[in-house]
């Protein structure tokens, strides 16, 4: 369960919910870095070429079915 930005509350059968907290991060700020980096050829950009693929087919499947009044729809990619 996501509780904020910064905080989750992981709940397993038979055992107490444990928050975790996590520091804040600047996420877009993260994510130009490591673009300029992997353009500087200094890294690899962290996302996969397959992952950034399927997510983006994942997004087309969500518009469809909300376009289809919220009916099941398959991920094409």
């Amino acid at each position: 369960e996501t509780t904020d930005d910064t905080e989750i509350v992981l709940r397993e059968d038979g055992k107490p919910p444990e928050v975790i907290r996590f520091a804040e991060v600047d996420t877009l700020r993260a994510e130009l870095e490591a673009f300029a980096a992997a353009i500087a050829g200094t890294a690899p950009y962290p996302v996969p070429y397959a992952e950034m693929i399927a997510n983006v087919a994942t997004f087309e499947a969500v518009v469809k079915s909300v376009a289809a009044g919220g009916a099941p729809t398959a991920v094409e990619g």
